[in-house]
């Protein structure tokens, strides 16, 4: 039995790579496929959503050159006065205003472009594996796990930041991780701007920065030259990148803003229940308020809701109620 056992772990090892090769190919395929059929590009955004709000945004920017807040489309239409916004990220409305300018104002070709970008984040997601040198069995393991996950498909014909956001952060990543494997400076540099762009899209990626400096510090502790050298070119990679948002604050505000004011929203889901107007209850109120406000008739099933509330904006609507 001891001379017997060898043999098929040897044939299993032999046989591994044209498996695998195999699972990589049908994992993209069904990849493709999915992603594919998930999107409705005929589909109509909903006025007065965050949709409606980034196509206008994206809209004003064309027609004004101006970056605003105009989520029923009052100022693009002309009943109100153009403002500029300080509750809106660039990054989003810039990306859609671009696809305006070359392939005209529909929305279908901002969908078109979330495919593209969701098959690139998939893409990214295997190369950042690839490049970490994770085991194969584990490689195909996370891509089937990423295959499963619907928020991908979910946000593909939403005209949402997500799709947009994932891409370029991964981007990031990828480009980080290759450069150190390379000892390249071009592409920590190209890693520090695609970190800048998502954070235009969304400043959830601001404290990555910070964690890939951190990387720096420890793992090149040995190269002390090197280390000073590549932190400087993320730094001021990204410095540069931020360094139009900041200027155009100063000169429009006569203030320094890091970053965009969140709206409300992003504060209050999960804090309401969805069966109460969300904005009616939160209107004029402190977050723990809101909380205060919407526990007392029974906290714990309140605070039931409260997770599950979070929960399912985060993983994309999975239990939407339609």
């Amino acid at each position: 039995m001891k001379k017997l056992l060898p043999i098929p772990l040897k044939i299993k090892i032999r046989n591994w790579t044209p498996l695998y090769q195999v699972a990589i190919i049908c994992i993209f395929v069904v990849a493709i496929v999915l992603r594919v059929v998930s999107v409705d590009l005929e589909r109509e955004i909903r006025i007065g959503s965050d949709e409606s709000l980034y196509h206008y945004a994206a809209e004003n920017l064309l027609k004004y050159g101006m970056l605003t807040d105009d989520r029923l489309g009052e100022m693009y239409q002309g009943s109100l006065q153009p403002e500029p916004a300080t509750t809106l990220s660039p990054g989003y409305p810039l990306f859609i205003a671009l696809i305006y300018a070359l392939f005209g104002h529909s929305t279908k070709f901002v969908f078109v472009a979330h495919l593209l970008l969701s098959i690139l984040t998939f893409w990214l997601i295997y190369k950042t594996l690839t490049v970490l040198k994770v085991g194969k069995p584990y490689i195909v393991i996370s891509l089937v796990a990423a295959l499963l996950y619907p928020g991908f498909y979910y946000n593909i014909d939403r005209m949402l930041t997500e799709t947009l956001f994932t891409a370029l952060l991964l981007s990031s990543i990828y480009l980080f991780l290759l450069g150190r494997e390379k000892e390249n400076y071009y592409l920590f540099g190209a890693s520090a701007v695609l970190l800048g762009a998502a954070t235009h899209v969304n400043a959830f990626a601001f404290p990555l920065l910070l964690i890939l400096i951190a990387i720096l510090v420890v793992y090149e502790s040995n190269n002390r030259k090197r280390m000073l050298a590549n932190i400087g070119i993320m730094a001021g990679g990204f410095l540069l990148c931020m360094l139009p948002w900041w200027i155009r604050n100063i000169r429009t505000f006569d203030t320094f803003m890091l970053f965009a004011e969140a709206g409300v929203n992003p504060r209050i889901w999960g804090a309401v229940p969805y069966y109460l107007d969300v904005l009616t209850s939160a209107e004029g109120r402190t977050l723990s308020e809101i909380v205060d406000l919407n526990k007392g008739v029974n906290p714990t099933i309140y605070y039931k809701w409260r997770i599950f509330g979070f929960f399912q904006y985060m993983w994309g609507d999975i239990w939407d109620e339609n």
